[in-house]
């Protein structure tokens, strides 16, 4: 079974990367970056970043170590298609 990206997650959502950043009270170039998986995130945002998306702590970090794997892979060339 495929674990969801936080990408996944916000469209799935239909919430916009602004949207998210703003209930989560970051700049969205930040959501961005840590969505990409370009960016580490602090457990206070991470929790903000949660509660905006309507998922857990579990399912965030989840959601982010798949985004981070996806990110690498596409970088490496060693994406599963």
């Amino acid at each position: 079974m495929l674990t969801p990206t936080l990408k996944m997650i916000r469209k799935e959502k239909r919430l916009t990367q602004q949207t998210v950043a703003e209930k989560a009270g970051i700049p969205r170039s930040t959501y961005s970056n840590i969505e990409l998986g370009l960016k580490d995130t602090t457990a206070k945002k991470a929790r903000k970043i949660a509660d905006a998306l309507g998922i857990t702590l579990d399912e965030f970090s989840n959601a982010l170590n798949a985004s981070v794997s996806s990110t690498n892979d596409s970088m490496t060339g060693t994406e599963n298609n």
